[in-house]
């Protein structure tokens, strides 16, 4: 209890030194300003003054929210207090499939930990950004020393907030309570999954046949087969794949993948009905699944999760449309015995331990065709701020730093630049990952490889316009408790191709203060575009429908919830 105490007392001293940093600098710009307006070209002047003011006026509205975060670990301090004076007293009436001495956090509780989270996060993009756009914009030595120093004491003040998070999130083995019940409800929807996929009558079943097209990358025809399988999850249908040529390996899915489920296809010996719509109609016994079925809308369709389970997944996960959709990637990923051996080889001799963080630097044709170039510093900007913080919890003998690329010169590259990093990587999954290569069996066990040993990192940095990236992501969080925010995209939010409207409700409004920003009112929700991690995102205003920038800590995850079947398994979800 005295270490929870201490832990909230450090969080608000954090909050309390980054507002007064904030204030420093006020004064300090305030007191220059005369300076300015007698000085040199008076327009350029006026310029910078703007900026300066404008910039003020941001920080006045970063340092109000800095109090409602105040207000809600206040909040978090009580309902803790209330968690583990009632687990005490219940530990006795605590439901069966946990194994630990307490019942796990409210779903108020975790809500409100989150949201502190995610503003914390939020505050420190926005004022790093702010700060170097004011270096870079009032050429000023001392100003620029001043700057400089804050982006340090800040940088710090924000590693101790996290840290104390992070101590607030694992506090009384709730760490444990979260992997005890990802793993249980996880194993019920893989009962449910290989219930449906193994139907005991096929002339009985309604099928949904999954064709692969092979019109795009590993990644892209993965999260297809995906696809197919939520669709015949939310609409009770046996998923088949036909045994066609694949351009991965030419006798098909089955030489890489163990099958799917039962061979009804080839039983039932039936065309399929190619009207994406028919999914609906029960007569119709048997759909062609191809990518632009996803166009029907159907409400299933990620980023919904089945209301069934959407309650106590909520409560110990932080992002559960990427936890559904992580367990059917892991339902895919049963190899046949020689893809689990080459794989299992190409691991060892990597000499792999933990921690570590993990790199996706995506190069070669996908590189200005379907997102932009990040340098190497990009990424590590975000493995040195996790290495800081994990040398504040724990001894780091060693960084180590798990490197998956389709360029086998980035290897050079980055351990030329960063010369006190372990950098691992297997160098003959890069030389395979080359266009001319990547259609190759053996590329195709490089590529999985990659996404396993991704999934396995503690910490990783992508680009989540990477299929492989989300993948990666996707599988991570099947085997952790909530590895939510064990991930940093350089350019993207997670979503899955084809998915339904991102939508967040606003929790305070937003006046515009610049040309391209928009009004958010009470009651208001955002279609998101995407965050900026800057301190802004970007989405339509969904009454006004005018799209445009907003700070990003204004709008919450607004959890989409499907009505699916409730499968004859045992396990009860509640």
């Amino acid at each position: 209890m005295a270490k929870s105490w201490k832990m909230k007392r450090s969080s608000h001293l954090t909050f309390i030194g980054m507002i007064f940093v904030w204030f420093l600098t006020i004064f300090y710009l305030l007191s220059t300003m005369n300076e300015y307006k007698t000085s040199g070209n008076q327009t350029d002047q006026d310029r910078r003054l703007s900026q300066v003011l404008s910039s003020i006026r941001d920080v006045q509205h970063q340092i109000e929210e800095i109090r409602n975060v105040s207000e809600l670990l206040r909040e978090i301090k009580k309902l803790q207090g209330k968690l583990l004076l009632g687990s005490r007293f219940h530990q006795k009436q605590t439901r069966p499939h946990v194994e630990i001495g307490i019942k796990g956090p409210s779903l108020r509780h975790e809500e409100a930990r989150r949201h502190v989270e995610t503003n914390v996060d939020e505050f420190w993009r926005y004022m790093r950004s702010k700060l170097y756009k004011l270096k870079d914009s009032v050429k000023k030595e001392d100003i620029e020393l001043l700057v400089n120093a804050m982006l340090k004491d800040g940088q710090a003040l924000h590693r101790s907030a996290v840290n104390d998070l992070y101590d607030l999130k694992n506090v009384d083995d709730i760490d444990k309570w979260r992997l005890m019940e990802s793993m249980e409800l996880g194993e019920i929807i893989q009962k449910r999954l290989n219930s449906l996929q193994h139907p005991k009558n096929c002339h009985n079943t309604k099928l949904f046949v999954c064709e692969i097209k092979n019109n795009c990358g590993f990644g892209c025809e993965l999260h297809h087969v995906v696809y197919c399988l939520i669709t015949g999850y939310a609409n009770n249908r046996t998923v088949v794949i036909p045994a066609t040529p694949w351009q991965y390996a030419p006798s098909g899915w089955e030489t890489v993948f163990q099958p799917i489920g039962a061979p009804c296809l080839q039983e039932k010996g039936i065309l399929p009905e190619r009207d994406p719509h028919n999914i609906l109609r029960p007569d119709v016994s048997s759909l062609i699944g191809v990518e632009n079925d996803m166009r029907i809308n159907a409400d299933y369709l990620p980023l919904a999760v089945p209301d069934d389970i959407a309650d106590r997944l909520l409560r110990f996960h932080g992002d559960p449309p990427a936890w559904w959709i992580g367990q059917f990637v892991k339902y895919l990923f049963k190899f046949q015995p020689s893809t689990q051996k080459a794989i299992e080889e190409g691991i060892k001799k990597l000499n792999w331990t933990t921690p570590i963080a993990g790199i996706h630097v995506r190069r070669t044709d996908k590189v200005n065709h379907e997102a932009g170039k990040h340098e190497v510093e990009e990424y590590m900007v975000y493995v040195e701020e996790w290495y800081d913080l994990l040398k504040k919890r724990q001894p780091v003998l060693k960084k180590r730093v798990f490197l998956a690329s389709d360029d086998p010169d980035v290897i050079q590259e980055i351990q030329r630049k960063y010369p006190d990093y372990d950098f691992i990587s297997d160098q003959d999954v890069s030389r395979s990952a080359n266009p001319q290569n990547r259609y190759q069996l053996t590329s195709l066990y490089g590529v999985l490889q990659d996404i396993i040993l991704l999934s396995r990192c503690n910490y990783l940095v992508c680009t989540f316009s990477s299929q492989i990236c989300r993948l990666a992501y996707e599988l991570m969080q099947t085997h952790n408790g909530d590895a939510s925010s064990n991930v940093q995209s350089l350019d993207d939010m997670f979503y899955f191709g084809g998915q339904t409207e991102h939508i967040m409700d606003v929790r305070e409004p937003h006046d515009p203060k610049e040309q391209n920003e928009i009004r958010l009112d009470w009651n208001d929700s955002v279609a998101i575009a995407g965050n900026h991690w800057n301190g802004y995102s970007k989405g339509r205003n969904r009454r006004t429908g005018e799209t445009g920038l907003f700070l990003a800590y204004k709008v919450k995850d607004k959890l989409k919830r499907a009505k699916m079947p409730l499968y004859n398994v045992t396990d009860s979800v509640v």
